[in-house]
């Protein structure tokens, strides 16, 4: 992937999310939101702009030497001013616009999503700006101890924010809305005294109080689990078949983990391989009217002195 940064050449993916403003349709005193659209690594060929506002299209152009966009006739109210489309990672940025007025000097950067499948090596430190921490998780490209370069999860407890969920440190994949797939990493164990004694590969990522994950360990504690709606205890865990040592981490060679997640009638089923190895205990069935499509990404468990490499992680939609 093309590590420079490009002015957009083309016609960005945007989209205006209004939300909590019911009736400002009808205020009047329209103003204007107005910026520059940055990609990172943006390829050959026109790249397609649309801007929605709660189910209204307002078009715009984004000038071919700059990426300037203006959004003219916006009424007054809260927008989420963000990049989306196909090939294109959502970025952000919250507008509160007030009767009749006229910002300008949003910068929306964002970054050229390779189409799946794909695989990061991290040779690329393109790659590593693909994968978003949250929660402060200390994620880094970095050399492994036989000087290849990977994605590398330090020791180092974080705090969950209010209102999150889980014991996990994590990075998300910025794909968004990953529905069925093969999620593929070698992992390998890192620095730090336990190393890799638990990793968490983290689907159907909707929000940081809903998402799902397989929770990989050499105790019984292994186990393919959700959060919900905040929830993270074990009401919330839907296979845990009391298995030890399904996962023994190794500092000294990577091990490879698939995570399979794929739909059947009104079920959604989920599979883990460790090594090819299909560990069929950990087989689990979800109702399909309770699985959303989400984002995905890798972790460990939130501990001081816990520690990962990832390398060669693979993504195809199945």
């Amino acid at each position: 992937m093309n590590a420079r940064v490009f002015r957009v050449a083309a016609l960005m993916a945007l989209a205006l999310i209004l939300s909590g403003c019911t009736g400002l349709f009808r205020l009047g005193g329209e103003g204007s939101v107005s910026g520059v659209v940055t990609v990172d690594g943006l390829p050959p060929g026109p790249v397609n702009v649309e801007v929605v506002a709660r189910g209204t299209r307002f078009r715009t152009g984004a000038d071919g030497a700059t990426g300037v966009f203006k959004l003219d006739g916006l009424p007054p109210g809260r927008y989420q001013i963000a990049t989306q489309g196909r090939g294109v990672a959502e970025t952000v940025v919250p507008v509160t616009l007030r009767r009749g007025a006229h910002i300008s000097g949003i910068e929306l950067h964002t970054y050229y999503l390779p189409p799946l499948p794909v695989t990061f090596t991290f040779d690329d430190p393109a790659d590593a700006r693909l994968l978003e921490p949250f929660h402060g998780a200390p994620f880094q490209l970095m050399q492994d101890p036989d000087g290849n370069w990977a994605y590398y999860l330090d020791g180092g407890e974080i705090t969950i924010p209010e209102g999150a969920a889980g014991a996990y440190r994590y990075a998300l994949l910025k794909y968004p809305n990953l529905d069925t797939f093969a999620l593929e990493v070698d992992v390998r164990g890192g620095l730090t005294s336990s190393q890799a004694k638990n990793v968490a590969l983290i689907f159907g990522w909707v929000d940081p109080e809903n998402y799902y994950y397989v929770f990989l360990s050499d105790t019984s504690a292994t186990r393919v689990a959700r959060v919900r709606d905040g929830s993270a205890g074990s009401a919330q865990y839907l296979n845990q078949p009391g298995v030890t040592n399904l996962w023994l981490s190794d500092r000294d060679r990577y091990q490879t983990i698939r995570l399979e997640v794929t739909r059947f009638g009104a079920t959604v089923n989920v599979k883990v391989y460790v090594n090819g190895v299909h560990l069929d205990v950990l087989d689990t069935e979800i109702p399909a009217n309770e699985y959303k499509a989400g984002r995905i990404g890798i972790g460990t468990y939130n501990s001081h002195v816990q520690s990962a490499f990832f390398d060669n992680v693979y993504i195809v939609e199945l």
